[in-house]
């Protein structure tokens, strides 16, 4: 999968492209444009608005006393608790994102 800046994107074909003559199309393509913004999965979303699935690999904001950080982590499936490759963790995770997909080689 190929990410691009969407909200660029946008801009530049607005600001660009839309002083043509086709102006249904443009609408169109930005009106998919600003969709597959939305959908764009390498965003990080709030722990209150929700929780990714139990046991899936996600990277998380995590907030401790001294210092913030970013760590792959999961909510374990047993106890429900936020855990890492380190066991489970006691620090506030505020936010997740999705982790891309795997490296895949040429012809895979």
């Amino acid at each position: 999968m190929r990410l691009i800046d969407a909200d660029k994107l946008y801009k530049y074909i607005d600001d660009e492209i839309y002083t043509t003559d086709k102006y249904a199309e443009v609408e169109d393509i930005l009106d998919i444009i600003a969709e597959f913004a939305e959908e764009t999965p390498n965003k990080w979303i709030p722990c209150s608005e929700r929780l990714p699935e139990r046991d899936e690999s996600v990277l998380a904001y995590h907030r401790n006393v001294s210092f913030d950080y970013q760590y792959v982590s999961w909510i374990d499936d047993y106890s429900g608790k936020w855990a890492g490759f380190c066991g489970s963790l006691s620090d506030e995770v505020l936010a997740w994102m999705p982790l891309p997909e795997g490296y895949k080689e040429k012809g895979e």
